[in-house]
């Protein structure tokens, strides 16, 4: 099997998973997938992989400033929608979820793990503006607000 179909069952079962697995497990996969595109320079960038495993250590690094997909593709100068298809095609998820996924990730281990820290703090901890918009921002995504799901965790 190959890292970018595992990656893509990784993927779907992320629904019935707990983030606490399924992010790690992610990581070590693109990193397997980097590593390799690292030790085969030959490689070019529209190989499989290459597109999705650069999107996570982007999204790592920028996700506090950019959210959007058209700042992600720019970094890669491809045009946003060559870009979304592309890690659509890689891993079966449209680089927004990716994106989405990763804020609600640190959201979560925040709400979960910094209790002496505010709501606000954290917002502002992720890059929110406010804490409205974080607050809307993760019930969009998970279906309950933040405040909730601190106090169910």
């Amino acid at each position: 099997m190959s890292l970018v179909e595992a990656l893509r069952i990784v993927s779907r079962l992320s629904s019935s998973l707990p983030d606490d697995f399924i992010f790690p497990q992610l990581h070590i996969l693109l990193q397997v997938i980097d590593t390799f595109r690292i030790e085969n320079d030959g490689i070019n960038a529209s190989a499989k992989g290459h597109i999705s495993s650069r999107l996570y250590e982007a999204i790592i690094k920028h996700y506090k400033e950019h959210r959007d997909v058209e700042f992600y593709a720019n970094l890669f100068c491809l045009s946003p929608k060559y870009f979304s298809t592309s890690v659509k095609r890689e891993t079966g998820h449209s680089a927004n979820y990716w994106i989405q996924q990763h804020v609600i990730h640190i959201s979560k281990t925040l709400l979960r793990t910094e209790h002496k820290m505010t709501l606000q703090e954290i917002s502002e901890n992720i890059g929110f503006p406010d804490l409205a918009t974080f607050s809307r921002y993760f019930k969009r995504a998970t279906g309950i607000s933040p405040s909730e799901y601190r106090k169910n965790s």
